[in-house]
């Protein structure tokens, strides 16, 4: 067991002050780049935690992985978040001691404080700043009082009009992964009637797959869905062979703003396409959220359409 655990030390990459373990392969969820190199390097930290072995590698491997933190707080997907939780949980069993006020600030204004306890160590605490300094530079000062050791992440978000995203290259690349239509067959109608939404999805690689995908598809404000539709297009792939090799739809989610389809399968050979209906319920003048397509486990590889304004007369 040593001589394995000594060859798994020497296999990590230095990253700054941090190390990983670069997936070559996919995992065995599908993962690949980074968030493959996530599951990796969780794994690995796991293991070294477990076995009390190159306590130095595993410390380095665990920042790294608070480094790959999103900023939604997650790990861009599932199976990477869950197996780097289970890897700074192990890290943190010694927690039990942590005791400490935490003070933050923003640009020296007034100050948040909360508390660390044994009780609440292994609890996420959010802290919110809305009174930024547009266009200059911001400072947060982050202290601590008392004991224990703890980590924090700090993200910001903001938006941009999407007529302005072609300016801004690192955000949206020139060429996506996923290709993604939406078209309405008319965006102006009368309230209760309704209209029919086409939806074409598929890879842009050549030779490309994502055994898991989703697609996220937006729905106008004032509208709802005809769930019949999205039953019976769930229905109409219940029979395929087991070596149906194209695009499917395993199951769907109705929230009050989106659609969210589980799709298998999904290549740049065969595109999937489908329609369902949407019935006007108000007389509005409305824009539909962004509809997006994207690998469920590699949620880099992804495309994104700009929303559409619909009109709905009385």
């Amino acid at each position: 067991t040593a001589a394995v655990l000594d060859r798994l030390a020497g296999m990590a990459q230095r990253e700054g002050q941090g190390v990983f373990w670069k997936s070559g392969v996919a995992t065995f969820v599908g993962s690949e780049g980074q968030t493959g190199s996530i599951e990796t390097t969780a794994l690995a930290a796991l293991a070294l935690l477990r076995a009390e072995s190159h306590p130095d590698i595993a410390n380095a491997a665990l920042i790294y992985l608070v480094q790959q933190k999103d900023s939604y707080g997650t790990w861009h997907s599932t199976q990477a978040t869950v197996l780097t939780l289970k890897a700074l949980l192990e890290s943190v069993r010694s927690g039990e001691q942590t005791n400490a006020n935490v003070i933050i600030s923003l640009n020296g204004g007034q100050a948040k404080t909360f508390q660390i306890t044994p009780e609440n160590f292994d609890v996420v605490q959010m802290v919110v700043f809305d009174d930024i300094n547009i266009g200059r530079e911001n400072i947060l000062t982050i202290s601590a009082v008392g004991k224990g050791s703890l980590m924090y992440q700090a993200a910001g978000s903001y938006f941009l009009p999407w007529d302005k995203l072609a300016q801004y290259p690192q955000i949206v690349p020139p060429e996506e992964q996923v290709k993604i239509d939406v078209r309405y067959d008319r965006t102006e109608l009368a309230v209760n009637d309704t209209v029919t939404e086409s939806v074409s999805v598929s890879l842009t690689q050549p030779g490309a797959k994502a055994e898991q995908a989703m697609i996220d598809l937006g729905i106008p404000p004032g509208f709802s869905v005809q769930s019949e539709d999205l039953d019976a297009l769930v229905d109409r792939f219940r029979d395929t062979p087991p070596d149906y090799a194209f695009p499917q739809i395993e199951r769907y989610e109705l929230t009050g703003r989106q659609i969210l389809l589980y799709i298998t399968n999904l290549n740049a050979e065969k595109p999937l396409e489908f329609t369902f209906r949407l019935k006007a319920r108000f007389p509005l003048n409305v824009q539909s959220p962004a509809s997006s397509a994207y690998d469920y486990y590699n949620p880099g590889v992804s495309g994104e359409i700009v929303p559409q304004r619909i009109v709905v007369r009385p």
